[in-house]
C-alpha cells in the first residue's frame, strides 16, 4: 500500500517513507512507479547507511561481475 509509513526528517532530509515489519525496515519513495531505496534491519545505525541519500548504492556494495552468456 503506497503512502503507508512516516517521514523521518531525524535520520534523512530526503523524501522517503519509513515503514517497520517485524524486525526491518523498509525505506521507500513514494513516487509512480514505487521504489525500494532500502531493506534494513532495525539493529543497523540507519543514520549512518543514509548519509549519502536514498538513492545512492550502500557503501559495502559490490556488484557481482558480469557473467558471459552460456554457449
Amino acid at each position: 500500500m503506497p503512502g503507508i509509513g512516516r517521514k523521518r526528517p531525524d535520520l534523512t532530509p530526503r523524501a522517503g517513507l519509513f515503514w517497520p515489519v517485524h524486525a526491518y525496515l523498509i525505506i521507500y519513495t513514494d513516487s509512480k512507479p514505487l521504489r525500494i531505496a532500502r531493506i534494513v534491519h532495525g539493529r543497523r545505525h540507519v543514520k549512518k547507511l543514509l548519509k549519502n541519500g536514498l538513492d545512492s548504492p550502500p557503501s559495502r556494495f559490490q556488484p557481482a561481475p558480469a557473467q558471459p552468456a552460456p554457449e
